[in-house]
């Protein structure tokens, strides 16, 4: 089963990474990525050249204004920002730029398109007890060139992590050797202004350090973040929660709770949060997918496995292109596009991720097994 479950998803190229020294630790991972993180900074010129008529120079220039909140929030993780820019040999500020892209787009007044749809089924939910949580993660078709998996040590102080993401980022979603896991949905809301906060990507980075869902609950409750964001929650224990937050002050968070066993979230508010959701009214199938994903979850309750939850991440139904499995809208011009980049299953059971690069109604999904499972095993 160990050399079954430590193939790489096709395609998909995996870096690991075995350092306790965050800068270390970037560089290794901007060196042993450079072929991709050039492919992002390329992809993001042209993402920012078509959105907001800037020129690369000056979007970093705009990112400069983040520097110091990162450092005061975590030094560690710019250190990490820091030595991914100067393994791959690129500035310093373009790889700080790459993570705070979604800050920088709003403080331009540009809602940045996002689609996505997660999941969470609890072990009472699942056909064999085990505790299963994923996501279809969509965003520019140019990304399935430029995502990669990251299977990183950090030596015995922090967990080692696993996170697909896109080259030159800190982090999108992923699990941990504490069985802590991630997945994560944009929101918007009137507060996304761009003004300097702790940067989504940052935060995603601080989760996948925490050992339990109360200690990343409360990392984001003390958080004064910068975007709104859902991060949703689960441990191998089954504790889960999905955690909608927005920017103004720390503490501004809002939770969903499992019902029955599942939870299910895209990119819209779930709770009542008292202000206007931006989010439900500018990709407007948002709310829809919730619907969708939840019914299906619980349509499957006691049935829930890799298999099912596959076929779920596979939905089209009357959103087709912008359905639970997203395709690219061909009336639109190509870097405006947006499609399931990357979709994926984690059992936290297991320590295992089903991964799927590309729309998974066509894609084949594999199964990984970070190192750090292997060695539990």
């Amino acid at each position: 089963m160990g050399s079954e479950h430590s193939a790489a998803p096709a395609m998909m190229p995996v870096i690991t990474v075995d350092s306790a020294d965050p800068y270390e630790r970037g560089r290794m991972i901007g060196a042993r990525a450079k072929t991709w993180i050039d492919g992002s900074l390329e992809l993001y010129t042209r993402v920012f050249e078509h959105y907001t008529g800037l020129e690369w120079p000056r979007v970093v220039e705009h990112a400069q204004a983040f520097r110091a909140v990162i450092s005061d929030y975590s030094p560690a993780i710019l250190a990490e920002i820091d030595g991914m820019a100067d393994g791959a040999g690129v500035g310093r500020g373009d790889i700080l730029a790459l993570n705070v892209r979604s800050e920088i787009m709003f403080g331009l007044k540009i809602t940045p398109p996002a689609e996505c749809t997660s999941f969470f089924a609890a072990a009472e939910a699942t056909a064999d007890g085990h505790v299963l949580m994923g996501q279809n993660w969509d965003w520019k078709p140019g990304c399935l060139s430029t995502t990669i998996l990251l299977d990183v040590d950090q030596g015995p102080d922090a967990p080692g992590y696993m996170t697909i993401v896109e080259a030159g980022l800190l982090a999108k979603t992923g699990f941990n050797s504490a069985g802590v896991g991630l997945a994560t949905n944009t929101l918007i809301s009137p507060f996304d202004k761009g003004e300097p906060g702790i940067p989504y990507h940052v935060l995603l980075r601080a989760v996948l350090n925490c050992t339990t869902v109360a200690q990343a609950e409360d990392l984001l409750a003390r958080a004064a973040c910068s975007a709104s964001a859902n991060y949703l929650l689960a441990d191998a224990a089954g504790s889960a929660v999905s955690v909608e937050t927005w920017p103004g002050q720390r503490g501004a968070l809002a939770r969903v709770h499992a019902d029955q066993g599942t939870i299910g979230h895209s990119n819209c508010f779930v709770c009542d949060v008292g202000f206007d959701d931006v989010g439900a009214q500018e990709i407007p199938d948002g709310p829809e997918r919730v619907r969708q994903v939840c019914d299906l979850l619980a349509g499957a309750r006691g049935r829930l496995n890799v298999r099912t939850l596959h076929q779920i991440c596979q939905s089209h139904g009357d959103l087709h292109p912008n359905s639970i499995c997203r395709h690219p809208d061909e009336s639109l011009e190509p870097i405006a596009q947006l499609m399931t980049v990357a979709s994926v299953i984690y059992d936290l059971t297991d320590r295992i991720a089903h991964v799927c690069l590309g729309t998974p109604c066509t894609a084949e999904r594999r199964p990984y097994r970070p190192r750090f499972a292997m060695r539990e095993a």
